[in-house]
Order: C-alpha cells, then structure tokens, then sequence
C-alpha cells in the first residue's frame, strides 16, 4: 500500500510539474503575440496586428490587455463599435485599468460624446495626474469645448513631461494656429524639429504655413528636408510636386524628377511619380514613355507594368493592358509580383466577360496563395454573374476569414445567400452590417425587401448601438 501511495505521489507531483511547465509556455506565447501584435500596430498594419491579439486571446480568453490593444487597432481604423466592444471587455476583467479607461473616453470623444470623454480623463488622472494619454484625453476634450487656454497649459506640461513625444507639440501648434499666433506655432514646430529632425507632419505643418504666409522657398525647404529624412518615400516627393503644382512650377518640377532618376536610375519610385505628375499635368504621351523606358530598364519591377495596364484599362484598351500584363508575367514566371500581375489580369478578363479565363487565373493564383482574399473576393463576384450562388458564398466567406467586419465584403455575401433563396441568412447579415454602421442605407434598403421574418431577429446579442427589432420592422414598413 504504501509503495503504491509513493507512485502515486510522484506521477501527481509529475503531473503537477508538467502543468506548470504547460502554462509557464501558454505565458510565455500569449505575450510573444502581443509583442508581435504591438510591432505591427507600431507600424500602422492594424489588421495584422489585431491577428495577432486575436492568438493571445485564443491562449487566455481573459487576456484584458488584448482586448485592450484591439480596441486601439479599431479604433485607428475608425471601427467605432468594435473599439467600444473591446475596451469594454477589457474594463470588464481589469476594472482598474487606467490605459483602457482613457481610450475609452478617446472613443467616446470621436462620437462627440465630450463631457462622457473628459469623466473618463478625470477618473484616471484623480488616481495618476500625470497619465499622459488621460491628459492628451482632457486637452482634446478642452479643446473641443473652446476652452484652448486651459487646453494649452496641459500640451506645455505634457512636453515638460515628455519633450520627445511628437503629439503634444502637433496639437499646440494647431492649435496657435487656429488662435491666429502664427509666431507661436512656428515656434512650437521649430522646438518639435529640434529634438525630431525629420518629423513628418511637423514639417508638413511648417511647410503649410510658409506657403500661406508666402514665403515658398521657406516650404520648399520644408518639403526638400522631407524627402532627404525619407529617400525614397513617394509620398513626400508627390507633395513638393503638389506644392510647384500650386505654385505653378511645373518645369521646377520636372527638372527635380529627372534629376533624381539621373541619379538614381536604379530607383522605380522617381521614375513613377514623373510618370503620375505627366499623367497629373494631361501629358499622357509623356508618361507613357516614360513608364515604357521604366519597363524597358527595369524589366523585373512590377509596378511600372501595373500603371500602365491600369491607364490603358481606365481608357477602355482592355486588350492592350492584358498586352502589358503579358510580358510580364512572361518575364516573371514566378513570386508574389507575378501572382500580382495574374490577379490584375484576372480582374481585366471579368471586365471583359471572360469569365472560364478570369477564374482559371484565379485558381492558379490560389493553388499558390490560399490566403489570397482579393483572388477569393473576385472569384465570388464572378460566380454571382454565373449564378453559381452556393460557391460564391464559400468564396465570400473565406474572403471575410479575416476581416470579418468588412460591410462591403458582408453585404456581397448577403445578397449571394438571398439569391440562393435564404433570406434568413441575409437578414441576418443586414442586421450584423447595421450593428456596425447603423447609417448603411444600402443594408437598410436590401433588409426592408425581404420579407419579414421576425425569428430571424432571435438569438442576436445585444451591445451598444445594436439594431432593436423595432427599428428593423420600422425599415421594413
């Protein structure tokens, strides 16, 4: 007996250890993902990273700081809703959540909900005063309120606190400008430039100012500094073309970009934005010689055969863009470039009514990229005009796997299940678009054509801005 009890005791102790190894690593990987998930949203790919918090909820369902950081991602990404649905979780498992409290009163400022938003800023600031984000919070909310004096003693001692945080001098330097102090504005700029040399919207501000107040060489310096702190950057190099365009400057201009594709002739994005600006400037001529020379010298580079399939496809030459496409694809027979040219091809044939060539191509891009949603969004499209209704929706399903709040892709899938006659199935989606956009007037107009089925209506949760039965029998009457 008691060598039985012994056995028993080591593999419990066994057990025991193997479940603390087993959650030590679910620790470990759930906080992996949110690592992962906050580069991504660093570098403004939201859905990535909101993938990526999605994997560490999936790893422990009451991860609040996931919930968290995917109210943030939806709230970049203007989804009010989901951002409201999130944050509220994540106050629901940590109601002492400083971080979450203030982003839920940012949400409810951009519903113009601004005594809502700056209780949320008080609450947090009574226990943390200085709460950066619950300040920046209380400022905007001063702000929107024409309270900018009270708002810009926060700003000033939110850069006392933290001189290298970009925002608050962006936010005092417009608002100086909207007060009519110009010379603070710019001032605020300049001691932003001294500690972030190549700040982005720091120098377009400046460069916005000189130009309005007429002192161009000033912004055109601007704009230059702009594109040396980011080589390359198509962006930066199409606002100093806008800026010669306001300035009617258009040889300045065309002298600059032929001056960096003669030194960098390697560089695909100067030649294109010569290109845009002959296209901008109705010198098409001009430009398609250029994207043909840009073909001709950099044969591998897929976005100069795009531009130009897509001009010869806008002017209704549909058989000379697949004609562009083709050598390419005959060029590159192969990677993410190639697949590219193929679903731009795709896409051309649809046009076209070529409907067995069109998904020919789009199987073969999905043999090699599954994941490809476009290819799937555009394989249902046109199963719909072939009024293969049952495979459309496998298509528009896949194509929502991972955006799965997309109205647009919502709605197509909607109207493949009522023209598979199953118009529970699209009700329920027009509510589900309704619940995210409650002004659709699409979804509205499809749900007060189907006739009404109020079991339909069971079973649907109930959050905030959610569509009451009423309201839907309402849009059907």
């Amino acid at each position: 007996m008691g060598t039985t009890m012994k056995c028993f005791a080591k593999a419990f102790t066994v057990i025991f250890c193997l479940i603390l190894i087993g959650c030590g690593f679910s620790e470990d990987l759930k906080n992996r993902h949110i690592k992962r998930g906050e580069s991504f949203f660093a570098k403004g790919k939201y859905t990535e990273a909101s993938r990526e918090f999605n994997y560490a909820l999936q790893i422990d369902p009451r991860f609040s700081k996931a919930y968290y950081m995917l109210g943030q991602a939806a709230l970049k990404k203007k989804k009010l809703n989901t951002a409201f649905r999130n944050l509220a979780k994540a106050l629901e498992i940590n109601p002492d959540y400083p971080d979450a409290e203030a982003a839920m009163g940012s949400l409810m400022l951009e519903k113009n909900r601004v005594a809502e938003a700056r209780e949320k800023a008080e609450k947090v600031l009574a226990k943390s005063p200085n709460h950066e984000s619950a300040l920046f919070l209380k400022a905007k909310c001063l702000l929107a309120i024409n309270k900018g004096k009270q708002a810009e003693q926060i700003l000033l001692k939110l850069i006392q606190l933290n001189p290298r945080n970009t925002e608050s001098y962006l936010i005092l330097s417009k608002y100086r400008l909207k007060s009519q102090d110009i010379k603070g504005a710019v001032e605020t700029l300049r001691n932003l430039l001294e500690i972030n040399v190549c700040s982005r919207q720091g120098r377009l501000i400046l460069a916005e100012i000189y130009e309005n107040n007429n002192q161009l060489s000033k912004a055109e310096k601007e704009y230059r500094h702009l594109i040396s702190c980011n080589p390359g950057n198509e962006n930066f190099i199409l606002s100093l073309l806008n800026f010669y365009k306001r300035t009617r400057k258009n040889q300045k201009a065309e002298k600059f970009l032929k001056k960096l594709i003669s030194d960098h002739p390697e560089k695909e994005e100067y030649r294109l934005a010569l290109a845009r600006f002959f296209s901008e400037t109705n010198q098409s001529d001009s430009m398609i010689k250029v994207l043909r020379n840009t073909i001709y010298g950099l044969p591998e580079n897929y976005q100069a055969f795009k531009m130009l399939a897509n001009y010869y496809r806008i002017n209704k030459s549909l058989d000379r863009a697949i004609e562009v496409l083709d050598i390419f694809v005959e060029r590159v027979n192969a990677g993410p470039q190639f697949l590219k040219a193929l679903l731009l091809k795709a896409s051309i044939l649809s046009e076209k009514q070529e409907y067995i060539e069109s998904l020919n191509l789009l199987n073969k891009i999905l043999i090699e990229n599954p994941g490809d949603l476009i290819a799937h969004a555009l394989k249902g499209d046109i199963l719909i005009k072939r009024q293969d209704y049952l495979s459309a929706i496998t298509e528009y399903r896949i194509a929502l796997s991972e955006e799965p709040e997309d109205t647009v892709m919502i709605k197509k899938l909607a109207r493949a299940h009522l023209l598979n006659n199953e118009p529970l199935l699209a009700e329920q989606l027009y509510i589900k678009v309704l619940n995210l956009e409650p002004q659709d007037h699409e979804a509205r107009l499809a749900l007060s054509e189907i006739p009404d089925n109020r079991h339909a209506l069971m079973g649907t949760a109930k959050h905030e801005n959610e569509v009451e039965p009423a309201v839907i029998h309402s849009i059907k009457r």
